[in-house]
């Protein structure tokens, strides 16, 4: 991706099981080489600039078969390899799911 541009970081949540989750949060990790432009989702957003993370708040309860989608837009400001880490959690499960997504940064 070449400097300059803006790039949609799409995170899409399902909840593919038989029974309602709860308290449905999502946290990213923008990159260091990207610049934080805004966000979208179906709950706000809280950014926190000095680690480059953004927190989603908390959507109370996801049914079965239903998903969330929340999407992130960067814009590429030094050149590397960068990293998009999205994380999420809820209730019923006690870890983090965790997906990453790479972008090539150029002149």
């Amino acid at each position: 991706m070449e400097l300059g541009q803006q790039t949609i970081y799409v995170v899409t949540v399902r909840n593919e099981g038989t029974s309602a989750i709860t308290n449905v949060t999502l946290r990213n990790s923008i990159p260091q080489q990207m610049e934080f432009i805004k966000a979208e989702g179906p709950s706000n957003f809280t950014f926190y600039a000095n680690s480059g993370k953004l927190e989603s708040h908390s959507v109370a309860i996801l049914q079965p078969g239903e998903k969330l989608t929340y999407k992130i837009v960067c814009k590429a400001i030094k050149e590397g390899s960068a990293k998009n880490t999205a994380r999420v959690k809820y209730d019923q499960f006690n870890k983090e799911i965790i997906d990453e997504e790479g972008t090539s940064l150029y002149q």
